[in-house]
C-alpha cells in the first residue's frame, strides 16, 4: 500500500448506521485480499477501553488513582516491579511511570523476527520486565510504555476478582439466601459490606459492571 501496511479496516458507526470498508491484504505473501471482519491485530485500541474501567472503578470507589500500585497488585508481581511503591494508578495511565515499555526490550522484538506467530503470553511478558531499573523517578517525565496498560490489565482483573466475591455474596444477603458459605461468616459480613442496607437494583448494577469488566479481561488473555 505505500506505507508498509499490508492491508486495513475502517469502521464507522453513529446513531443506527454503520459503515466498514477495507484496503489492501490479509496477506501480502499470497495477495489475498482484506475482507470485512477479518481476524486481526487491534494493538493498543483496547488501552481506551482499559482506561475507562479503571475510571468505572474509581467512579465507584474501588480505585483511588492517586494510590501506589502495590497496593492493587498481587504482592508476587508487585513485589518485582521496581518502584511500585512510589508509582501510581495515574501514572500508569498516563504513561509518567518511568517503567520500561517491554516492546522495546531485546527480548521481546527477538521473539517477534523469531517466532512472530506465537506471541508471549502474560506471564512472559510479566517476566521481561521484572526487576527492570525505571527510565526515570516516577512523576517526573513522560515515556509511552506498553508495561503500563499491561500492569492496569493485571490490577483490573486483581480488584474485579475480589469485588466479584462481595457483590456475590451481598446479592445472596440481600436475597435472604441464608445457605452457609465455607469459612463466610454471614453476620459479620452483612456488618462489614451493609448488604443489608443496599437495595438490589443497586447490588445488581455493581454486579454489570463487574460482569462485563470481567468478559473484557476475559477477552484480552
Amino acid at each position: 500500500m505505500g506505507l508498509g501496511i499490508a492491508g486495513i479496516q475502517i469502521t464507522v458507526k453513529k446513531d443506527d448506521a454503520l459503515f466498514v470498508t477495507c484496503g489492501g491484504y490479509q496477506r501480502a505473501e499470497d495477495r489475498i485480499s482484506f475482507n470485512p471482519n477479518e481476524n486481526e491485530w487491534i494493538f493498543s485500541i483496547t488501552k481506551t477501553s482499559t482506561a475507562a474501567l479503571v475510571m468505572k472503578l474509581n467512579e465507584k470507589g474501588l480505585i483511588d488513582l492517586d494510590e501506589t500500585i502495590n497496593n492493587y497488585l498481587p504482592a508476587g508481581i508487585s513485589g518485582k516491579i521496581t518502584g511500585s511503591d512510589v508509582i501510581s494508578v495515574r501514572m500508569l495511565m498516563n504513561h509518567t511511570s518511568g517503567i520500561v515499555t517491554l516492546t522495546e526490550l531485546p527480548e521481546f522484538i527477538e521473539r517477534q523476527f523469531t517466532d512472530p506467530l506465537h506471541q508471549p503470553n502474560l506471564e512472559q511478558k510479566l517476566a521481561m520486565i521484572f526487576n527492570k531499573p525505571l527510565n526515570f523517578a516516577p512523576g517526573s517525565d513522560f515515556s509511552y510504555s506498553n508495561s503500563n496498560y499491561l500492569l492496569l490489565h493485571l490490577l483490573l482483573q486483581n480488584i474485579v476478582d475480589d469485588e466479584r466475591i462481595f457483590a456475590y455474596r451481598a446479592l445472596r444477603y440481600a436475597r435472604f439466601d441464608k445457605t452457609e458459605l465455607p469459612g463466610f461468616e454471614q453476620d459479620d459480613y452483612a456488618l462489614y459490606s451493609a448488604a443489608n442496607q443496599r437495595t438490589l437494583e443497586n447490588i445488581f448494577e455493581e454486579y454489570n459492571l463487574l460482569y462485563h469488566i470481567i468478559t473484557y479481561l476475559g477477552c484480552k488473555q
